[in-house]
């Protein structure tokens, strides 16, 4: 297979998906709105299961859903019925998945929750199945086809049941009034804590002498904290900076010019002793070095 057709291959595979996201987007109405209306009312947490690959994108809502300010946890249906029921409360809501609404290791968790009053919304696609007919509120998840050649395996149904569940948790907290500062709450480690929990107090070294003022040029803003911290300036009342007379640390056999106006003549002078020294060798054509101030123009 060539690199064209490979690419055209998965080019089909976004063009369905793309379509099945936009078809979702296009049948979204009411039951939606419910089914937020009823995760925001819940006094308990919202329990998510599915099996197989709908188990997975169960797995991803309720940790959506819980990192945005709604506890939520995961549900395996099988071990539900083994004595992890003890985990459902009667002010708890559900989310169920399943492509079919037939998924049989779905019913016994489906009767128990019913049992226990607890409200339950199904991501399906098809509102008639068993799931659709007993859940309190459908959402469609129906697709046209699977991505899979053969159109098998879960690839539109799951990218549709995902969007629908990801849909769900951001008007929820938006609903909710979940702000930014709550985010940073619930998420302190790695980059995206550091990003919203870092403030400039949290990593900056004060240096006494360092302040400029709002109308410092960038040339000033560099030089008077450098300055201050060598020793080289303090900061005036009127925002100016000044020589503060405290000796400066110099190599030995060398001296050092001070322009007390200001700085300028140091960090010219000190640019053109660079650039004079960097003239006084040279490579030649030959990888070897000559020195320009004694050598003999017909050398």
């Amino acid at each position: 297979m060539t690199d064209d057709e490979l690419i055209a291959r998965g080019s089909r595979v976004l063009a369905l998906e793309r379509d099945a996201l936009e078809e979702a987007r296009m049948r979204l109405g009411a039951p939606f709105a419910a089914a937020v209306r009823l995760l925001a009312v819940a006094k308990g947490r919202v329990i998510v299961a599915g099996i197989g690959k709908s188990g997975l994108i169960g797995r991803k809502i309720a940790a959506t859903m819980t990192s945005t300010g709604t506890p939520a946890t995961f549900l395996h249906p099988t071990e539900s019925v083994h004595g992890d029921l003890g985990i459902i409360g009667s002010d708890d809501v559900a989310i169920l998945l399943s492509k079919s609404g037939e998924t049989t290791e779905l019913f016994p968790l489906l009767e128990a929750l019913q049992r226990e009053g607890v409200g339950v919304i199904a991501i399906t696609g098809s509102a008639t199945s068993t799931l659709g007919r007993y859940a309190d509120v459908v959402l469609d998840g129906w697709v046209r086809e699977e991505a899979c050649p053969h159109d098998l395996a879960p690839t539109t149904s799951t990218t549709v049941a995902l969007a629908l569940g990801d849909a769900l948790a951001v008007a929820l907290l938006e609903v909710k009034g979940f702000q930014r500062e709550d985010f940073a709450r619930l998420h302190p480690g790695g980059s995206l804590g550091r990003r919203l929990m870092t403030s400039v107090a949290d990593v900056m070294v004060p240096v006494a002498g360092a302040t400029v003022p709002r109308t410092a040029t960038m040339r000033e803003a560099i030089l008077v904290p450098s300055r201050a911290r060598g020793g080289h300036g303090t900061q005036r009342g009127d925002g100016g900076c000044h020589n503060d007379g405290r000796p400066h640390t110099t190599a030995p056999g060398r001296r050092r010019r001070h322009d007390h106006g200001g700085g300028r003549g140091d960090d010219a002078g000190a640019a053109s002793r660079a650039d004079e020294r960097v003239g006084q060798r040279r490579r030649t054509p030959h990888g070897t070095t000559r020195d320009h101030r004694n050598a003999s123009p017909h050398a």
